[in-house]
Formats: C-alpha cells, structure tokens, sequence
C-alpha cells in the first residue's frame, strides 16, 4: 500500500512463506491469518530475536547476498546495522509491516 523497507520486507515474507508451508491444506483465510502472525511476529520481533531469525537463515542469506553487487551488499550490512540501534523492538512501526495485504483463497 505505501513504499516498503527492502530488509524488514524480506523478513516478513520469508515469515508469511513459513507460515503458509505450516499448513497442509489451505482453506478460506488461511493466507490472510498466515499474513497476520508474520505481521505480528514482526512487530514484536526483539533484537535477540532478529539475531536467532538471521542466524537460523544464514546460508540462505548469505546466498542472495553474494548475488549482489558490492554496493548493494554494503547498503544492506548497513541496514542490518541500523536496525540493530532501534532498541528494543526495531520493526514496531507499522512502516515495516503493515503496508501488506492478503487476498484470495
């Protein structure tokens, strides 16, 4: 709905993807309340947390950024970096997660 953050964008949806793989048959809503906990794990994702979500996530991580170029590696290192500084719960603004919506099944 409005310009998001690359980084915290990133964080959701690999949230939202995990919560969707959770389920083994998806029904009327199921996309939209998968959606909701990834916006709520987000929101109250604390700075411990966000350490053990990028640790967990590592190779992967580590992957794309390799894809990248050197400038664009260097932004993202030093949004993580800033991310750090917002004590303690770096993505309760509604910027970083509410600009999402759900539709269909």
């Amino acid at each position: 709905l409005w310009t998001v953050n690359d980084v915290s964008t990133s964080f959701l949806m690999i949230k939202f993807y995990e919560n969707l793989f959770k389920l083994d048959n998806l029904e009327a809503g199921d996309v939209a309340i998968a959606l909701n906990q990834a916006q709520k794990w987000l929101r109250n994702l604390t700075i411990e947390g966000l350490d053990r979500f990028l640790e967990e996530h590592k190779p992967q991580i580590e992957k794309v950024l390799a894809q990248l170029r050197v400038g664009q590696r260097k932004n993202i290192e030093e949004s993580l970096k800033l991310i750090k500084q917002r004590q303690p719960l770096p993505f309760a603004n509604p910027y970083y997660w509410a600009g999402f919506t759900a539709s269909g099944r």
